[in-house]
């Protein structure tokens, strides 16, 4: 079962980080257990439609944006960023309830959206990972072709050398 706030105390403006499948859903804590957070609309079966332009800012109490799955506060850069103070961060989270947003997967989705109320820049670790793994993907793939296209050389390579040896000895 998740936790509840109960077993977990956030503080307004604290990162709310919601582990759902292969991607994690990001929140922004405003108090009284509800969040500010950044969905595209669904698509006809239901689930978020990911290929959306755009995406609506919404307020939410937590236990429904985070239905069954799990969460934890992660205020992931607060070692390396100075955080915004919390009433800031609210205020400005609340301001934008209601709007809808330029969303891209990649490059401005709710990482981007929650961490750009905290920290005052829009970064995404997520997307960022995503694209070192489809980097590596690529190069693996390059490097399969080329050691194909190798041995594929190396064998015509063999059967030329073999053919004029069979010519030799036909003379």
């Amino acid at each position: 079962m998740a936790p509840t706030l109960f077993d977990v105390v956030a503080k307004p403006g604290d990162l709310i980080e919601i582990l759902r499948g292969r991607f994690k859903h990001w929140a922004v804590y405003i108090g009284g257990n509800e969040v500010v957070h950044l969905i595209p609309p669904k698509n006809r079966v239901g689930a978020w439609d990911l290929d959306s332009s755009t995406a609506q800012v919404k307020r939410q109490m937590l236990c429904d944006v985070v239905d069954f799955y799990h969460f934890s506060i992660n205020n992931l850069l607060d070692d390396e960023y100075t955080p915004r103070d919390g009433d800031s961060i609210v205020r400005d989270a609340c301001s934008m309830v209601g709007m809808d947003l330029p969303y891209n997967v990649e490059t401005c989705n709710c990482q981007h959206f929650a961490l750009e109320l905290r920290y005052g820049r829009p970064e995404c670790r997520q997307s960022k990972m995503v694209e070192r793994k489809t980097m590596e993907k690529q190069q693996l793939m390059e490097r399969q072709i080329m050691e194909r296209q190798r041995s594929g050389e190396s064998r015509m390579a063999s059967a030329e050398s073999e053919t004029d040896c069979m010519s030799e000895v036909r003379k």
